[in-house]
């Protein structure tokens, strides 16, 4: 089923290509040898990327279920997900001025505590951790 809905859906990237048949001595007349083996890596390429995209993509299921938790966030999580992210930000604040001033082994210290406590809301955690961790990398490169 996954595999058909991604072939339809993607059925119009993937075009023949005029005169590239199973018949060469046809097709040698139009292309030369270099043109056939660019157009047949292009074809080998478009069926490799709908194939990962048949990996990548979820399955109905896992999406319908996504959507129903994406509406299931209170006011209350969401409030205490703002505030954490408002403490978090002041410490990215406060880390990058102690960067320009100079003050990195006080930045340092400061750079790992930029890290998302989980509020027991596994979408809003997934992706503020994420974020957080790649804030708090990026924070580090600077500081090295």
């Amino acid at each position: 089923m996954k595999v058909a809905h991604v072939t339809a859906l993607f059925s119009l990237l993937i075009l023949p290509i005029p005169g590239l048949s199973d018949d060469r001595s046809k097709s040698q007349d139009i292309y030369s040898p270099q043109q056939l083996e660019r157009m047949e890596k292009l074809q080998e390429m478009q069926q490799k990327q709908l194939e990962r995209m048949n990996e990548v993509l979820p399955t109905r299921a896992t999406f319908m279920e996504k959507m129903k938790n994406m509406f299931s966030v209170s006011e209350e999580d969401h409030k205490r997900a703002s505030e954490q992210s408002a403490q978090l930000n002041g410490h990215v604040d406060q880390a990058l001025n102690m960067i320009e001033k100079g003050e990195t082994t006080k930045a340092k210290f400061l750079i790992k505590r930029v890290s998302w406590i989980p509020i027991g809301v596994p979408p809003i955690d997934r992706e503020r951790a994420s974020h957080y961790d790649s804030v708090r990398d990026d924070l580090s490169a600077l500081v090295k």
